[in-house]
């Protein structure tokens, strides 16, 4: 058998593996925080305070609604963009009409007068 080569040894590094295979990668910058609306917290917000006052358990309201446990944590701290459909499941999940829940979440993004 021959030996590798000078320039075929130079292509592959020190240790004979490729380059791109052993070079330290940097590390990735942190996503930033994507905007949701204001209202969409705030309706995420009363949907959480409302399931807290009636003391019901993420995962049974996640599971009533067809979501994941972590979809409804990420929609009630407002960190997603959800759709009044999915907003409509929770609320008919836990017994709340979307009406109120769309009505307390305007007043609490001031878009309504107390």
């Amino acid at each position: 058998m021959s030996t590798p080569s000078k320039a075929r040894k130079r292509q592959h590094g020190k240790n004979g593996w490729p380059s791109w295979l052993t070079r330290k990668r940097r590390p990735q910058a942190s996503p930033t925080k994507l905007y949701t609306h204001p209202f969409s917290r705030e309706l995420g917000r009363t949907i959480q305070a409302w399931r807290r006052a009636h003391r019901l358990k993420a995962t049974v309201v996640a599971d009533l609604a067809k979501l994941s446990r972590s979809a409804l944590a990420k929609m009630e701290r407002g960190e997603v963009w959800f759709s009044i459909n999915m907003a409509m499941r929770v609320c008919d999940a836990m017994g709340l009409c979307i009406a109120a829940a769309t009505f307390e979440a305007l007043r609490r993004a001031g878009r309504l007068p107390r």
